[in-house]
């Protein structure tokens, strides 16, 4: 998922953009994407859950 900005598109669906990007703009463009009949993608390496199988 990516979210449109003046600068250009910024990777907000996962990886580093989770950690970056405030969680309004992630959520807001979701949402956006989803009203407008389009999914919105979020990816995960499995690495990132990694803390969750050993919990």
């Amino acid at each position: 998922m990516v979210t449109p900005s003046p600068i250009g598109n910024l990777p907000t669906g996962g990886g580093w953009g989770f950690r970056f990007f405030p969680l309004g703009l992630i959520t807001h463009t979701a949402r956006k994407l989803n009203n407008g009949g389009m999914p919105a993608v979020f990816y995960l390496h499995p690495r990132e859950m990694d803390h969750l199988v050993r919990a």
